[in-house]
């Protein structure tokens, strides 16, 4: 039991000493302004700092700059592939590329690269979609890769006809060893295969045996004839060579050192054929290189905007659209221009689709030539993150094949890919992460070229800074015990007025009754005082937040 009074209440001493101060620091104040002399000309009224887009300095600045040309709209697009649910790393993604088009006046398509039908499921495609408009961004249209199939099996065709494109037959040991790679370690001369040589009309004629199911997976693939044969001879410079040569010669040896010219796949034939979309149409599919950077040109992209681990394959897209004449050779006036910037990394997380399938539906790991213990390292930091972990006897078993391999059976680390434990999008929302908070986050980490590497703690104090400022303040009473004023009828209400924010009155507030019975949280009442103890004890008064009277405990039960 406890007492108030409901009117007039009575002022401690102590708060009346207080207030006696601030009223004579308040006249003493009020005494110099008077005395103080007026000065001569008046202040000008302070503006409010403008605030900065993020998107229109820096390197981002600069890309915009490299591709501005006046009457064209920027044009970009978020590609992922719907094998897997978006995680915290395309929240970069999808901040820089849709806001990027929206800071300059442009749009962004949203393009689902689904060329594997074996790893693509319709709850991918669907939740893709949910969480790029859950971070407020809506694209200007939804697009697939499949759209365009009928158009890029035609320009396969067309690159096979301009001696730019062969059937391959070799196994993967034949292709490692032409590209030099001699296992070991070591490297050899690069050279091209026995079919690299083929006519126009053979390389035709196998590739629609391709497309109409002559071969099985792994017997045929189309390839893009690069610079996998290219001698060094074909790029020794010589002393009366000019500068135009020695320059030329110079491209020449960066695209023939660079292992994503060395005539990658354009077209190869898959093991589940069947797609979501075009059904059983299509025996062979395009493969990302041979597709992104077309679907770019065909959709009118002009800056197509991805991280830096795809900055080595920046020739080879050049290369193709070069070649199809859809982009002017060394130019990128025409046609999309690709620009990578820095990934986003926050150490302690898991970020694969791979591994955090692994988590979720558990797996086998190990066997011949394997080590378990890198394969389940990953796994052993989810467990460690878990505030309840299983024995170890439980969380892998040992077993034994009929060959004598050991292997570790581990069973799922996590819930589903909404654990709020992963870094997962879907997860992050269940978290209770506002979008604003990741895009902020993202923002505020910068886009350049370096990556962007933080820690889970510097992520969490940005969410919270968020919150700090943009959501309303609440009370609530988590281990409640009720509090009655013996002196208080029981009808007593007085309203009090709280603020939501009590750093910022455009808020706005709200009322709660200050009433008879109140509750308090267990923690804040003790039922033996102690003089460390400033909260709620017999015999003892406190204050409550938004209220004027003291409160003073009489009894308790």
């Amino acid at each position: 039991m406890a007492e108030a009074p409901p009117e007039a209440p009575k002022v401690s001493k102590r708060a009346a000493e207080k207030e006696a101060k601030k009223a004579a620091a308040r006249a003493a104040k009020a005494a110099a302004s008077k005395s103080a002399p007026a000065p001569n000309t008046a202040a000008a009224p302070s503006k409010p700092a403008e605030p900065v887009d993020p998107f229109k300095q820096g390197w981002l600045k600069g890309v915009y700059s490299e591709k501005s040309i006046p009457g064209e709209e920027v044009h970009t697009r978020f590609p992922p592939e719907p094998n897997g649910y978006l995680h915290i790393g395309h929240a970069k993604a999808i901040t820089v590329n849709f806001g990027f088009a929206r800071s300059y006046g442009g749009v962004c398509n949203l393009r689902f690269d689904d060329t594997n039908p074996s790893k693509e499921e319709e709850k991918y495609f669907t939740s893709i979609q949910e969480m790029v408009r859950w971070l407020g961004f809506e694209p200007a249209r939804v697009t697939h890769s499949s759209d365009e199939f009928d158009k890029l099996y035609e320009l396969a065709e067309a690159l096979v006809q301009k001696g730019k494109a062969y059937v391959c037959h070799c196994t993967p040991d034949e292709v490692k060893r032409g590209r030099g790679q001699l296992g070991g370690g070591e490297f050899g001369e690069r050279k091209a295969c026995a079919h690299w040589g083929r006519s126009v009309e053979e390389n035709l004629e196998e590739f629609r045996g391709m497309r109409d199911g002559k071969y099985k997976p792994g017997e045929a693939v189309l390839r893009m004839k690069q610079y996998l044969a290219t001698k060094p001879e074909e790029y020794e410079v010589h002393e009366d060579d000019s500068t135009e040569i020695r320059q030329r010669k110079e491209r020449l040896k960066a695209a023939a050192d660079n292992p994503a010219l060395w005539d990658c796949a354009a077209y190869r034939v898959t093991k589940n054929n069947h797609h979501h979309r075009t059904g059983d149409k299509w025996r062979i599919y395009p493969t990302y290189e041979f597709t992104h950077c077309i679907c770019d040109a065909l959709e009118g992209i002009t800056h197509s905007l991805c991280t830096v681990e795809f900055e080595t394959l920046r020739p080879a897209y050049n290369w193709l659209l070069e070649e199809l004449d859809m982009k002017d050779r060394g130019s990128d006036a025409k046609g999309p221009m690709q620009r990578e910037y820095g990934r986003l990394n926050v150490e302690g997380t898991i970020l694969s689709k791979r591994r955090i399938a692994m988590l979720v539906e558990g797996c086998t790991v190990g066997g011949e030539g394997k080590d378990i213990a890198d394969e389940v390292d990953d796994l052993r930091l989810a467990e460690e993150g878990d505030p309840e972990p299983e024995a170890p006897s439980e969380a892998a078993k040992a077993v034994t094949t009929a060959s004598g391999t050991t292997k570790k059976t581990i069973p799922p680390a996590v819930s589903g890919w909404d654990d709020p434990r992963l870094f997962t999008l879907v997860a992050l929302r269940r978290r209770g992460v506002p979008p604003g908070a990741l895009k902020k986050f993202v923002l505020d980490l910068g886009v350049t070229k370096a990556n962007a590497n933080t820690m889970t703690h510097i992520l969490d104090a940005s969410i919270r800074t968020y919150l700090e400022r943009s959501v309303p303040r609440l009370m609530i009473v988590l281990d409640p015990i009720q509090v009655t004023f013996t002196n208080l009828p029981e009808d007593y209400s007085e309203p009090r007025t709280v603020p939501f924010d009590p750093k910022d009155k455009e808020k706005g507030t709200h009322t709660i009754p200050f009433t008879r019975t109140i509750y308090i949280d267990q923690d804040d009442f003790r039922e033996t005082d102690d003089p460390d103890f400033f909260r709620l004890a017999p015999g003892k008064s406190v204050g409550l937040l938004y209220v004027d009277h003291p409160i003073r405990c009489t009894s308790f039960a």
